[in-house]
């Protein structure tokens, strides 16, 4: 089996946007309400003039951008470091940290023209800006982004990122031995470069978004041109742990420097005042983790000035209602979704089809969303489509709540009811356990609610609430039965289904079949991005069909913001860490009303 992602549970969009394409997460706007006063701002927030904190749920202290799994760890190495490009405000997604210039190759080889195929590919030319330097004033080069993609091909990466869909030309003759370098990875000076990729795909910018690993901190992810293919193996065993355990406060380049982390409590970060954007208005941003369900309270004691929390009627009418109110309210229909994830292996209960349709056609999952979180979530119908802008109403709900249907399911696949209300089928009762991440709002009702639904089919449930880093580590060693994640999609769809499916080690469940496989290999070699939303459409019906995963619902985002923010513009398109830098602080609206 191939190495596995250190799991994205909850994980920040890290993976940059896609421009705005047919399938991507674009369009979606925030709605909410803004605060017209600071004259009950809590003296504690009043008394940081020159602090920001930012509440989140987790600090694991995994901040390496490359291997950071969880929203509050993605949250400080947001802050750390930028990636090659970036996407505005509408999820467009453009210059980043270089500016990049996108170019169509026609091979000028008349024999390669043949009527009716596209031998076109792409060609993109990155130049990294000036004045882009790590916090002791050394630049940041080509080099260091070509380390960055070396390391990101390296057998047994699993990290966040996956550039193996982009279609860089000469990978597998770098990895077989057959070459010394990656033909399409080429430098041109000291701050530019260029990626040719094979052939054309309508989202390879988007996988092409990723930050710098600076040759002289975390060594060279490149082979050595005389080692010898025995050797190989060693290497990029070496090359990944070199990776991993880098200074990263040395790596660093973006918006702050860290100045201490207190694993699960808290992170300090300073402001990088040579900053490439410009000094960051605030000197001092910390990282505070919040417990699940205290958002709330987090922000009115000012405690924090900026916290998400899990949108419900209750919690958003508190804050609507607050009377004396200073926090401005945003919400927007996310792209977290949550899912039943299970052990697909050839002799597991769930490798047969019918029990995972069995599986999501009976377990109420609208009745799991109003109970939670209300009408700031809805029960999936099509795997993900409402997220990437599809009508999931044309191609009909495969898996409506239906008991009956679930039963007749069962039955089918051989699992008969036992005397003792349990099914059994050649003496293996059809048993199993349900690991969840708690504590967590959302989840600790919903759990409950779904182990119910499933005892009611005759199966046996043992729920067992876990704490996330415990969870992350049983789901990578594929110790759990089924499983509950939700996890945050990237902006565009082609970059979600590595998630889902198929041979990239993003994808958990390892699950692939010939078919999506198919699919998957059709659509990366797109370049039209209409055409590719087509391939993608069937790709994702198929992914509902074969049920790798079942999903349970898509999560509002509810953004708590305190008024003395000036400068913060929230959007759907991607994490408000990425802006930090121009923020400032107020003490007054009395100027803005």
């Amino acid at each position: 089996m191939r190495a596995k992602k250190a799991l994205a549970c909850l994980l920040a969009a890290f993976v940059l946007l896609s421009a705005g394409q047919a399938f991507a997460l674009t369009g979606k706007r925030t709605s909410g309400f803004t605060a017209k006063t600071l004259d009950y701002l809590p003296e504690k927030a009043r008394a940081r003039t020159d602090t920001l904190v930012i509440g989140v749920q987790d600090l694991y202290g995994e901040i390496n951008p490359f291997f950071a799994q969880t929203t509050g760890d993605s949250y400080a190495a947001g802050l750390m470091f930028d990636e090659l490009v970036f996407s505005n405000n509408d999820g467009e997604m453009g210059d980043g940290v270089a500016s990049v210039t996108e170019q169509l190759d026609v091979p000028e080889e008349i024999w390669l023209r043949v009527e009716g195929m596209d031998n076109t590919s792409m060609t993109y030319t990155f130049t990294i800006r000036e004045g882009v330097s790590y916090l002791d004033g050394t630049p940041v080069t080509s080099d260091d982004f070509i380390n960055a993609l070396y390391l990101l091909l390296l057998p047994g990466y699993d990290g966040i990122y996956d550039v193996s869909g982009a279609g860089i030309r000469g990978v597998q003759e770098y990895l077989s031995g057959m070459a010394q370098t990656v033909s399409g990875i080429e430098r041109v000076d000291e701050r530019t470069f260029i990626v040719r990729l094979s052939g054309k795909n309508a989202s390879a910018l988007s996988m092409l978004a990723f930050p710098a690993l600076r040759v002289s901190v975390a060594g060279d992810m490149m082979r050595p041109q005389d080692l010898q293919p025995e050797e190989y193996a060693a290497f990029y065993d070496q090359a990944l742990q070199s990776a991993r355990t880098a200074d990263i406060p040395a790596m660093a380049y973006g918006q702050y420097g860290l100045v201490s982390l207190e694993e699960g409590t808290r992170a300090q970060f300073v402001a990088n005042t040579a900053y490439w954007r410009g000094a960051p208005k605030i000197t001092n941003v910390e990282l505070l983790v919040v417990e699940p369900g205290k958002e709330l309270d987090a922000i009115c004691s000012g405690d924090v000035d900026i916290i998400s929390m899990l949108g419900s009627v209750e919690g958003v009418d508190a804050v609507w209602d607050y009377e004396e109110g200073f926090i401005n309210l945003y919400t927007w229909e996310g792209g977290t979704v949550g899912y039943l994830g299970m052990d697909l292996s050839a002799s597991s209960i769930f490798a047969d089809a019918r029990v995972r349709q069995a599986l999501a056609c009976g377990c109420d999952r609208q009745g799991v969303v109003d109970k939670t979180m209300e009408r700031y979530g809805k029960a999936n119908t099509m795997m993900l489509f409402d997220s990437f802008s599809v009508n999931a109403d044309v191609l009909g709900e495969r898996y409506p709540y239906d008991p009956s249907r679930a039963q007749s399911l069962l039955e089918e696949a051989g699992w008969a009811l036992g005397e003792d209300g349990v099914r059994v089928k050649d003496g293996k009762r059809l048993s199993f356990t349900f690991h969840y991440p708690s504590p967590n709002p959302v989840m600790d009702t919903g759990a409950e609610l779904i182990a119910q639904s499933y005892e009611q089919l005759g199966m046996e449930v043992e729920v067992i609430p876990t704490p996330l880093d415990e969870l992350i580590t049983l789901v990578e060693q594929n110790e759990c039965d089924l499983y509950f994640l939700a996890r945050r999609l990237p902006q565009h769809a082609a970059n979600a289904a590595q998630i889902f499916a198929g041979d990239s080690h993003l994808n958990l469940s390892d699950y692939s079949s010939s078919t999506l496989d198919w699919l998957m290999l059709w659509a990366d070699g797109e370049g039209d991005a209409q055409r590719q939303g087509v391939m993608l459409e069937a790709l994702f019906e198929q992914l509902y069909l074969e049920l790798p995963v079942i999903p349970l619902y898509q999560r509002n985002e509810v953004l708590l913001v305190s008024a003395r923010i000036l400068n913060c513009i929230v959007t759907p398109a991607h994490e408000i860490i990425s802006d930090v830098y121009r923020f400032m602080l107020t003490d007054t609206l009395s100027m803005q009303w």
